[in-house]
């Protein structure tokens, strides 16, 4: 009897140590991480602000951009203002009625974030537009 019970005592432990994360194991961080929804107008300009300053060497449509609901790149306006900001323009008919699309921003283009790999590589905020 004291065999069973040491055999289930141990088969319980490696059970419990196979099935379960380490306290100390380090957490692997998501490249992605969506931040919010919203609905918006067909022509909604998005201004993200940066508050330590832009990477100004990577403002571009391959680090700020606009997936549709098929994740085609839509065809926006991204530039950079006087400020800490960029300017992210709609289309020139603006955004499909009541489509859903997807805003991707690269995290090096905060000057205070670049290269920090405990933050994810993008951050993505979803928005549907309006209907007319």
């Amino acid at each position: 009897m004291k065999k069973i019970n040491l055999l289930f005592s141990i088969s319980a432990v490696l059970l419990i140590v196979l099935f379960t994360r380490h306290p100390f194991e380090k957490k692997e961080i998501s490249n992605k991480k969506e931040l919010y929804s919203q609905k918006v107008d067909k022509q909604k300009e998005f201004t993200i602000a940066f508050d330590k300053g832009i990477n100004k060497s990577i403002v571009s449509d391959e680090n700020i951009y606009v997936l549709d609901h098929n994740k085609n790149q839509v065809a926006v306006t991204v530039k950079k203002d006087r400020e800490n900001n960029v300017i992210i323009s709609p289309p020139e008919k603006g955004y499909s009625d009541g489509e859903h699309y997807t805003l991707h921003i690269n995290r090096d283009l905060d000057l205070e974030n670049i290269g920090n790999k405990l933050l994810p590589e993008e951050y993505i905020i979803n928005f549907d537009v309006k209907n007319s």
